[in-house]
């Protein structure tokens, strides 16, 4: 979070999302137990790819 606000604070447009619960890359390595968490993980990956950040 302390690089999402010294970005922010730069004036960079950033998205910060915080997974509360889940060990880090649960999102896409457990997606068949938390399939809602990986579809948001997975459009969040192509909209980046697509739009370049």
């Amino acid at each position: 979070m302390a690089y999402y606000r010294k970005m922010l604070a730069a004036g960079v447009e950033v998205t910060g999302k915080v997974n509360l619960g889940i060990v880090h890359a649960a999102e896409l390595i457990c997606r068949q137990a938390i399939p809602d968490v990986n579809a948001a993980a997975v459009a969040d990956i192509s909209r980046f790819a697509r739009h370049g950040g």
